[in-house]
C-alpha cells in the first residue's frame, strides 16, 4: 500500500535566524524562531492527523547553501521545499533499505 509522503523544513533556532537572513522571501517567514515553531508544529501534526508521512528535514545551514548553489537554486521556498521533499525520500529509502538487509 502507498502513501503520501512529504518533508518539512527544521530548523534549530540559530539556522533559522541565519539561514532567514540569505532568503530571498524572508519577508514571508515568522519574525520569531518561536512564531515559525509553532507554526511548523502545527502543520505536521494536520499533515499527519490526514494520513500524509510528513518528515521534518533539518536544515543545517552550511549544507542547504552548499545544495541550492550545486543545484542551481533561489534561496526561497521553491529550494525549501525541495530540499526537504529529497531529504524525506531519501529517510524513507534509507529506512526501506535497512529492513530488507
Amino acid at each position: 500500500m502507498g502513501f503520501t509522503l512529504t518533508g518539512i523544513v527544521w530548523y534549530t533556532e540559530i539556522a533559522y535566524y541565519i539561514l532567514k537572513e540569505k532568503f530571498e522571501d524572508k519577508a514571508k517567514l515568522p519574525d520569531t524562531y518561536s512564531e515559525w515553531l509553532q507554526s511548523a508544529e502545527g502543520l505536521l501534526r494536520k499533515l499527519r492527523s490526514e494520513g500524509i508521512r510528513a518528515i521534518p528535514i533539518n536544515m543545517e545551514p552550511s549544507v542547504f547553501l552548499e545544495w541550492c548553489s550545486t543545484n542551481g537554486l533561489r534561496l526561497d521556498a521553491k529550494a525549501r521545499t525541495r530540499y526537504a521533499n529529497e531529504g524525506a525520500a531519501k529517510v524513507v529509502d534509507r529506512n526501506l533499505t535497512s529492513r530488507s538487509t
